[in-house]
């Protein structure tokens, strides 16, 4: 183990490999708007995991924000996190939830 509380070596639990880990916060920090919580549930993952689902996560924000009254702080979550950020960055992002919500044949 390392010295910091930010990283340590061990077992993933999620690819069972003996890796350095690091911190990986649950639920994932992008579903909360400034300012965070502090006392949100972490787990000790490997870096391929934690960011192998960066995109698991950005699709559950975006889930979880089509829900939102207008009014609401869900609303503002859409508005900042999913519009202002995620589909900004991310024209393959916007391309594949297109693609996803297209035509069924």
């Amino acid at each position: 183990m390392t010295a910091t509380t930010k990283e340590r070596v061990g077992q993933c639990p999620i690819c069972t490999e003996q890796k350095q880990l690091t911190k990986d916060h649950v639920p994932p920090r992008g579903l909360f708007l400034k300012p965070r919580p502090t006392n949100t549930i972490t787990v000790f993952t490997c870096s391929d995991c934690n960011e192998g689902s960066g995109l698991d996560d950005e699709y559950f924000r975006i889930y979880i924000a089509t829900t939102a009254d207008p009014n609401s702080h869900l609303m503002r979550l859409w508005r900042e996190k999913v519009v202002g950020s995620s589909l900004e960055r991310s024209p393959a992002l916007q391309a594949a939830l297109v693609e996803d919500h297209g035509p069924r044949p």
